[in-house]
């Protein structure tokens, strides 16, 4: 029974490609909101 309970997990596997994207998805979002908002135009603008 312990055993069952206390079994490895195996980690996820990790694509170093999508981690990439989407944090530079993410970063470039928060960009575009503070440009926005410091410009006085919509976040939608910007990412045209």
């Amino acid at each position: 029974m312990e055993n069952a309970i206390a079994r490895k997990l195996d980690p996820p596997e990790i694509n170093p490609i999508e981690i990439e994207s989407v944090l530079l998805n993410r970063l470039a979002s928060v960009g575009q909101k503070s440009y926005a908002e410091h410009m006085g135009i919509s976040e939608s603008t910007v990412s045209r």
